[in-house]
């Protein structure tokens, strides 16, 4: 992780850090018992058949009781530090996210509206959204990056599963030591592979469905000229093509996502049976403490495994967050990639001399009081996004707009006092299925019937 949401992260685990310690030794303690459990298992259970396959003397003379006080402490062991991983690691986790939810709310919802738009694009990877969708959006990046805090200690029991494996496994001899180390690194290099596909795929799911959505935005707004002009079939094609190439990039992440989940199992069955096959001359008992240790530690990796499947999910809800804690940095670093921009082109020379504004970026020119400009460039470029700061629905990013030489953005303007100095008429006006009446009155709580018929009169 890098960035905003990585410095507030780091703040809460310095601030949660004797919490994350225990955690994490707890973790590491049930995964030691878990694999010592099952491996002094096999031995006593190996061994008691073959005290009680040699003869009454032989079964009378084993010691069981000592292996079954082992196996009990064990199991108990096993129980109390997995409750203890949850209980520590899950608090540890909810007290984080319960510090960082209000930042990322007060970032989405900030006052009076004012970063909406720009909070809105940032909480999407899509150029339009809706405020339910731009929530829908935080609240699913939120929970991946809540996943990955829980899944913090799974490093650490990784490592204790596999060293105490390494231990109970060594007794048998080198062979099967270095079955485990095979498999070990067999399992992080594929899934390792197989999580590179798994992030190709998944952004392939996401553009795919980011060109669906686009293209039906498209096809709606032109749904009079489609049937005007019979061309309903056509669209129907375009949306059928857009949903297939979904469903084609989804069955690859299924695909994946399958090998994923098989490649542990697949590979710990090989290594216990070619362990059981090294191992059998040692004896039954050995043999059965290499192979079920092997399995347990091999096990330990699930945890481990199935975050590094997710890393890919969590670096793209990192950098959604990212964006929404820092809309600044966001723009600067949007200005700089995007080669064009828009252009101010004054229709004449006014003589007015005052008031003037001077538009710095993206855009450069110095208007005055009765200058007719137009504000061209491609779309994209940022011609809506500088109105919309004019309007005060946007933040100004400093040196952008200066009245008279003031920066607006060293002044926490009411949107207000700016809309009454920035008027705009949109292309699209939207009135409410309601009486002439009652959209006016949008207008103003306070306004009288003159004033309305006075706006009708400049309006007709």
């Amino acid at each position: 992780m890098s960035g905003s949401l990585a410095t507030l992260l780091a703040t809460q685990r310095r601030r949660h850090r004797r919490t994350w310690r225990q955690a994490g030794l707890c973790a590491a303690l049930a995964a030691v018992a878990s694999v010592a459990l099952l491996g002094v298992s096999g031995w006593f259970l190996a061994s008691a058949a073959a005290a009680g396959g040699a003869g009454l003397a032989a079964a009378t003379a084993f010691n069981y009781l000592l292996p079954s006080a082992c196996i009990r402490l064990l199991a108990i062991l096993r129980t109390g530090a997995r409750h203890g991983e949850r209980l520590l690691g899950h608090a540890s986790a909810l007290r984080s996210m319960a510090h960082l939810r209000p930042m990322l709310f007060d970032a989405l919802c900030a006052a009076r509206g004012r970063r909406a738009p720009a909070a809105a694009a940032a909480a999407s990877s899509t150029t339009t959204v809706t405020t339910g969708e731009a929530t829908t959006a935080l609240m699913q990046d939120l929970r991946t990056i809540e996943d990955h805090l829980i899944r913090g200690t799974a490093v650490r029991g990784a490592l204790a599963a596999l060293a105490c494996g390494a231990a109970l496994v060594a007794l048998a001899g080198w062979p099967a030591l270095l079955v485990l180390a095979m498999a070990a690194l067999l399992i992080a290099a594929s899934i390792r592979h197989l999580s590179r596909r798994a992030r190709a795929a998944a952004r392939a799911v996401r553009e795919a469905t980011g060109a669906l959505k686009e293209e039906l935005g498209r096809l709606a707004a032109a749904d009079v000229e489609l049937r005007c002009y019979g061309l309903e079939s056509w669209a129907h094609a375009r949306i059928a093509a857009s949903s297939r190439t979904i469903e084609v990039h989804q069955g690859r992440l299924a695909r994946v996502d399958g090998w994923i989940d098989a490649v542990l199992p697949a590979v710990a069955g090989l290594a216990v049976a070619a362990t059981i096959a090294l191992t059998w001359q040692a004896g039954a008992p050995l043999a059965a403490l290499a192979a079920l240790a092997m399995l347990m530690a091999l096990e330990g990796l699930g945890p481990w495994t199935r975050g590094f499947a997710q890393r890919g999910a969590v670096q793209v809800a990192t950098r959604h967050l990212d964006r929404l804690l820092d809309p600044q940095r966001t723009a600067d670093a949007t200005a700089t990639a995007t080669p064009c921009g828009p252009s101010v082109v004054p229709d004449h020379e006014s003589p007015h001399v005052a008031p003037c504004i001077d538009l710095r970026r993206p855009v450069r020119a110095h208007l005055r009081a009765g200058d007719r400009i137009a504000l061209v460039g491609p779309s994209g470029c940022g011609k809506t996004t500088l109105v919309e700061q004019l309007l005060g629905l946007r933040p100004i990013d400093p040196g952008t707009v200066l009245v008279d030489g003031v920066d607006l953005a060293d002044h926490d303007l009411d949107p207000d006092l700016l809309r009454r100095a920035f008027a705009w008429s949109p292309q699209d006006a939207l009135l409410l299925g309601a009486t002439v009446r009652e959209n006016l009155a949008l207008a103003g709580a306070d306004i009288d019937e003159t004033a309305m018929w006075l706006a009708l009169r400049d309006a007709s």
